[in-house]
């Protein structure tokens, strides 16, 4: 049978057109795919929800919320709400400095149920001021008062001026070297005292520090993603994020900034079509960042551990974590 030329050529021109369409389909749906995507942390898996984080080559790896004791209420509660984290796989603790009774029922606590030998600790000392002729003795009170051997990860206050780095690298370098502290941290230090801590551990032979405190949240970024998260980024520093959940989401928001109220009504609205407390929003967040190990969480109660620990399973969508930088942008 003899074909027309010009009907096959019009087949063709369908069949081209129709590849077209069939192309341009894929690019749309490929679009609208990585909009829906979850920004899972690179070693973050589908399934578990959640896997430990490790704090740069120090052989330290922490669950993505990390648990402070800053706001524990009486020893029956707490032992409550540590053992709930550590059912929820939970494997870290920041002891919040206190007077002596208090640091000595925290490591009953912790004595008791094996419950230490299942938690790494960290740790911040005492005033930004504290002399480095003082740190042995204050890290030595806190080894007393909790009935441990060792600091995991010991943070430092912000240094001022007047308390030279190198004295204080000299003075926890000897502590590491004694086995009492792993790690050492940074607390709310500018770039430029990373900077020169990390140049003076360099010249010295002296342990650096491997992580940062800063405070960080969905309300306050500035004062760490511009001074502080370049540095951060550039030596491979952890980030622990202190007051990492605004206080207004549980609270009045009368009187607050505009910047506030639009932040928190974004959290508002992932957090309704996600089904999920607005403060496991505010830290799925911070968990979107990089160089972000764990936020270092006060927990007081079960529903307050419940909406922490659940951050670690919520993957924020791009869309999503673009919404809540561009309300939280100053």
């Amino acid at each position: 049978m003899t074909v027309d030329p010009e009907a096959r050529s019009g087949a063709r021109r369908t069949g081209g057109e129709a590849a077209v369409a069939e192309a341009l389909g894929v690019v749309t749906r490929a679009q609208r795919d990585l909009a829906a995507r979850e920004t899972r942390p690179l070693l973050d898996p589908p399934s578990p929800p959640f896997r430990l984080r490790p704090l740069g080559d120090t052989g330290l790896a922490f669950h993505p919320v990390l648990l402070s004791s800053a706001a524990f209420p009486d020893p029956v509660a707490a032992a409550s709400v540590i053992d709930g984290y550590l059912a929820a796989g939970g494997n870290a603790l920041d002891v919040a400095d206190g007077d002596d009774e208090t640091l000595r029922r925290l490591g009953g606590l912790l004595d008791a149920g094996g419950r230490r030998e299942r938690l790494l600790l960290s740790a911040e000392i005492g005033a930004a001021s504290l002399p480095a002729a003082r740190l042995p003795a204050a890290v030595d009170r806190l080894l007393r008062l909790l009935g441990v051997d060792r600091i995991d990860v010991l943070g430092f206050a912000q240094h001022e001026r007047g308390v030279p780095i190198e004295e204080t690298l000299v003075a926890a370098g000897a502590l590491v070297a004694a086995g009492k502290v792993r790690v050492l941290a940074g607390g709310g230090h500018g770039g430029d005292r990373l900077l020169e801590a990390r140049i003076t551990a360099a010249q010295r032979g002296l342990p650096r520090f491997e992580a940062v405190r800063p405070v960080y949240s969905l309300v306050e970024r500035s004062g760490y993603e511009r001074g502080v998260a370049p540095i951060a980024v550039g030596q491979r520093l952890g980030v622990f994020p202190r007051l990492p959940v605004p206080a207004a989401l549980a609270g009045s928001r009368r009187g607050l900034p505009r910047r506030v109220v639009r932040t928190l009504a974004a959290v508002d609205v992932v957090a309704t079509e996600r089904a999920v407390a607005p403060a496991t929003v505010a830290l799925a967040w911070l968990l979107t960042k990089p160089q972000v190990v764990a936020p270092v969480v006060p927990v007081r109660d079960p529903a307050g551990l419940a909406a922490a620990v659940a951050a670690a399973g919520v993957h924020l969508t791009r869309s999503e974590a673009t919404a809540l930088d561009r309300a939280s942008d100053d």
